[in-house]
């Protein structure tokens, strides 16, 4: 039986809206991951900045831009499983700003949230790196013999954790 166009132009009547409707659907996935794409861009912008100021020396513009990059992070709590590398070099770029001014209670903390964040941070080796800096210091600060033999103990433990995860790692070797 031939199709007469009549036919044709009712079936093609019947599938228009449909297909307005994939297509519709289409834009709006192509629209919403272009949007999260371009905040994910800003975001690896906003850490690299970051970089470029400490590595320049502006301490100060470094440690607002890594607050300002961290953001997001406190907004969407399930954004640091989902960019997990991205949030570790956050962290771990903070600790070591905060580390060389001496502002080891600012560490701790910052260990202690990215932590509670991500616990997936305590599988890195530079966790027990900046574990071992802290108590390392502490150690050499400490007044109190038997303070500073547990400190270098668990210093040494913390290293030796560290270099478990990345036996690679020469600033874990170092220390």
């Amino acid at each position: 039986m031939p199709v007469s166009r009549k036919n044709l132009s009712a079936k093609q009547a019947v599938a228009s809206p449909a297909k307005k409707w994939i297509w519709a659907a289409c834009l709006l996935v192509v629209f919403f991951a272009s949007t999260a794409l371009l905040a994910y861009a800003g975001l690896l912008l906003q850490i690299e900045r970051a970089n470029r100021a400490l590595r320049s020396g502006e301490i100060e513009r470094a440690e607002a831009l890594y607050q300002a990059a961290e953001a997001p992070f406190h907004k969407i709590p399930w954004l640091a499983q989902v960019l997990k590398s991205e949030f570790q070099k956050l962290i771990f770029n903070q600790l070591g700003l905060f580390y060389a001014r001496d502002r080891d209670e600012e560490v701790i903390e910052k260990l202690e949230e990215g932590v509670a964040r991500a616990p997936f941070l305590i599988q890195a080796g530079e966790y027990y790196f900046w574990s071992g800096n802290l108590l390392l210091r502490s150690a050499a600060q400490s007044r109190n013999p038997e303070t500073m033999l547990k400190a270098l103990k668990d210093a040494r433990e913390a290293y030796r954790k560290g270099l478990e995860i990345e036996p690679n790692d020469w600033d874990l070797k170092y220390n």
